[in-house]
């Protein structure tokens, strides 16, 4: 059956349940952009169920191609944004594994996405995100995260209440990377790659 792009409106829920039972875990993955890392990692990862989430229609279209053209059954694409996707999923402490590189603000901030006056809980990843990560993750559930925004990192890393989580040390994706690279993301060839210095801000933390 061939791959079809799902959005919030689809009833992720029964999807998502019925496709996971092939698979050993699940991993959910925050802006694919066009999917090229997406589909490298799911060709590498075979027993891994992927959930890619993407804002842009014209970006995850491409990624549908690539995941149709190479007949990927182990990735599920859903295009919207993410909080009021992750909000549908009515499914608790079942992904084992989420990824977030490069975030941008969530679509309400978009008409100030490069204003200077942009307030960081207008971003994606704030307390509501992390309430609604802490119902997502298995106990033990890995949040990886990497941006380029010194102050944002630092703002992040502080939601994670050490009750609730503690920091481990960042571990390599299981995909060829170029020197200096962590994700391999778009973003990031772009920041490392064009900025003489440039410095990518990262953390890895695991749900108790």
């Amino acid at each position: 059956m061939q791959q079809e792009l799902l959005t919030e409106e689809d009833n992720l829920v029964s999807i998502i349940k019925n496709k996971g039972k092939k698979f050993l875990k699940i991993e959910l993955k925050i802006g694919i952009n066009y999917g090229e890392r997406l589909v490298k990692i799911g060709h590498n990862n075979p027993s891994v169920l992927y959930i890619g989430i993407e804002i842009k229609k014209d970006n995850i279209t491409q990624a549908l191609y690539q995941v149709q053209e190479k007949k990927m059954d182990n990735i599920l694409l859903i295009n919207g944004e993410a909080f009021s996707i992750l909000k549908k999923i009515k499914l608790n402490h079942f992904i084992s594994q989420v990824h977030l590189y490069f975030p941008t603000p969530k679509k309400s901030a978009f008409p100030s996405l490069y204003s200077k006056g942009l307030e960081y809980h207008q971003r994606l990843v704030n307390k509501s995100f992390i309430t609604e990560l802490e119902r997502l993750l298995q106990d033990g559930g890995i949040f990886r995260f990497a941006t380029d925004h010194e102050e944002y990192y630092f703002y992040t890393i502080e939601l994670f209440n050490l009750e609730n989580w503690i920091a481990i040390d960042w571990s390599p994706l299981n995909i060829e990377l170029k020197k200096n690279h962590l994700v391999g993301s778009f973003c990031e060839k772009k920041f490392v790659d064009e900025i003489d210095g440039a410095t990518t801000y990262h953390f890895r933390v695991i749900k108790l």
